[in-house]
């Protein structure tokens, strides 16, 4: 039986449905888990360090400029939003934590252990979205691309075993080309990196799907694909500018309209406009559950220089160091940090504090 589909944006007509709304229903589900780093966080962040990041102009603690993608696709399924079912944090990476020391943001492995724990017994009629990596290459020092598509299939894995029946990961777009990278000497070496990852991610999912229940329908997001037709024909999507950051650009950052013609809010995260595209793709995919399409080219030929990948990835803390800059956005997590760090020293100092001191008067 076939479960594991990819969608793929091809020319001409498959981009329609990105022009006008979708007439395919997809089908119902109950509720909307999301799991994942700033792609998807809806204010997890931002309410764990007080609502100090992200602050305006970004919106509500989102790491954009309006909702992102799994907001859109919770409601165009028409069900109810909670915050409480979104276990996403930004600069968190697939494995167990974050990119900014002390911040202790639970990664991906953290984030579904976490949610398995409180539900033995997932809810099969669900649907569960995860989207995660970039972070691993862009502020985690991984250089082994079988580490970060070995983590998100052990958490597919973690979640059908729980009783999850219908999960979507999403691939990688090329963070060479994000505002923050595609100019740098990085560059290359992180489209290698997106290239290998995409592609070490079909094999580790093909591989898994072959051992799940028939019952699981484990879906890829093409993401990829979509940023590649984003950059070779804009105007097809709605986007005037599809390489600058939206903040670096004055009359962008000041003027709502024109936020929204642009694919990329500020050196690595979508606009909400560009969230908008990713969902739409989302819910051509769940409305079509049943049309097998071959994979994108680019991602799906295994690039020549990938080792072989029946040979075992390194942990975490036998990858190569550092070879690429954080961005910019995970870089102000610093300031994040020292705070952390002066509030846990004030907690200590009051430890050390004598009851009797801190009774009032």
């Amino acid at each position: 039986m076939y479960r594991l589909k990819q969608h793929c944006l091809a020319a001409g007509v498959a981009l329609l449905p990105f022009l006008f709304p979708i007439a395919a229903k997809a089908a119902t589900f109950s509720q909307v888990y999301v799991f994942g780093d700033s792609l998807s966080d809806t204010g997890n962040v931002y309410r764990r360090t007080l609502r100090l990041y992200p602050r305006s102009p970004y919106f509500r603690g989102r790491f954009s400029n309006g909702p992102v993608w799994a907001e859109y696709v919770t409601r165009q399924l028409e069900v109810e939003l909670d915050r409480d079912n979104n276990f996403a944090y930004g600069g968190t990476t697939s494995g167990e934590g974050d990119t900014v020391p002390l911040l202790e943001f639970p990664g991906l492995q953290k984030q579904v252990r976490n949610f398995v724990d409180d539900n033995p017994v997932t809810d099969p009629t669900a649907l569960y979205l995860v989207w995660s990596g970039a972070n691993d290459y862009l502020g985690g020092n991984i250089t082994d691309p079988r580490i970060p598509s070995s983590n998100l299939s052990k958490a597919v894995e973690t979640l059908a075993q729980a009783g999850a029946r219908t999960i979507m990961v999403g691939n990688l777009p090329d963070l060479g080309r994000l505002p923050s990278t595609r100019l740098a000497a990085e560059s290359a070496e992180l489209d290698r990196l997106s290239r290998q990852h995409n592609v070490y991610l079909g094999r580790f999912l093909r591989r898994l799907d072959r051992t799940l229940d028939p019952q699981v329908n484990l879906l890829t997001l093409n993401v990829d694909g979509l940023f590649d037709q984003a950059r070779a024909n804009p105007a097809k999507l709605g986007f005037t500018n599809v390489t600058s950051s939206c903040l670096a650009v004055s009359s962008c950052r000041s003027t709502p309209s024109l936020q929204n013609q642009f694919l990329f809010w500020d050196d690595i995260h979508p606009t909400t406009a560009g969230h908008r595209q990713i969902a739409q793709l989302a819910m051509n995919l769940l409305a079509e559950p049943s049309r097998e399409v071959q994979p994108q080219p680019r991602t799906a030929v295994a690039d020549r220089s990938i080792q072989d990948f029946t040979q075992p990835p390194q942990s975490e803390n036998q990858a190569a160091s550092a070879s690429v800059p954080e961005p910019t956005p995970v870089a102000g997590l610093f300031t994040i940090t020292m705070l952390t760090i002066g509030l846990r020293l004030r907690r200590r100092a009051l430890r050390r504090v004598p009851s009797s001191n801190l009774m009032p008067r």
